[in-house]
């Protein structure tokens, strides 16, 4: 009897996460999702890894031919063979039920995948240009990223990180300072801005707050 695998369904501007920060041993591991949206923005985070171990992580798509193991590749992300290593893809092209596929070589790694819906308007937004990744901490000075404003930004994800007091909180904005949008530790925010975007602000509402910002730039 066919079996249908379970998905995990991931609707506009939800992030989940797809595999959940786990040591896992050699092997395959895929999760199917049910994507209700134009684009995946996707991060793995390797909080370890064995000495020779690799960890490649892609996406895959079907259409008629899923039953005689139609498979489709999507992109995926490069290959991670070090540990506190994080690295972000876009994902388009899919229909509405990609499969990401996560396979460990050589060894074990503990990570995990985190997904977001995000909107796009056509692969060449996302094709070409930079990815720019901030890690820091800010207080209640704004603080503008890219420090500099370069080319325009077509996609981006805000985090206000994790791993600190419950009590923080990120303010960034997307209009020059006019409006401020509130993060508590753990919450995210994705968006493929229309307009002209090139660069955002972000400070903390009283105490140092550490945040986690990536922005896609066209070419």
């Amino acid at each position: 009897m066919f079996s249908v695998p379970e998905l995990i369904k991931l609707r506009p501007y939800q992030a989940v996460a797809a595999l959940e920060l786990s040591e896992r041993q050699a092997g395959t591991y895929r999760e199917h999702l049910w994507a209700e949206g134009q684009a995946i923005l996707s991060t793995v985070f390797v909080q370890s890894i064995t000495a020779g171990a690799r960890l490649r992580v892609r996406y895959l798509d079907q259409s008629l031919g899923e039953a005689f193991h139609e498979a489709m590749e999507l992109g995926g992300h490069e290959v991670i063979t070090s540990s506190l290593t994080s690295n972000k893809t876009l994902i388009t092209r899919f229909h509405n039920q990609p499969t990401v596929v996560c396979e460990v070589i050589g060894g074990s790694a503990t990570f995990g995948v985190f997904i977001s819906m995000v909107d796009a308007t056509a692969d060449a937004d996302f094709g070409f240009g930079k990815t720019l990744t901030f890690c820091d901490a800010v207080g209640t000075a704004q603080v503008f990223l890219p420090p500099t404003a370069g080319q325009k930004v077509q996609g981006l994800s805000v985090r206000c990180s994790i791993d600190q007091p419950t009590s923080k909180r990120l303010l960034f904005s997307l209009d020059g300072g006019e409006k401020f949008i509130k993060l508590a530790p753990g919450e995210a925010f994705s968006l493929a801005p229309r307009g002209d975007l090139r660069q955002i602000i972000v400070k903390s509402l009283a105490d140092q707050t550490s945040y986690e910002v990536v922005l896609n730039t066209s070419s």
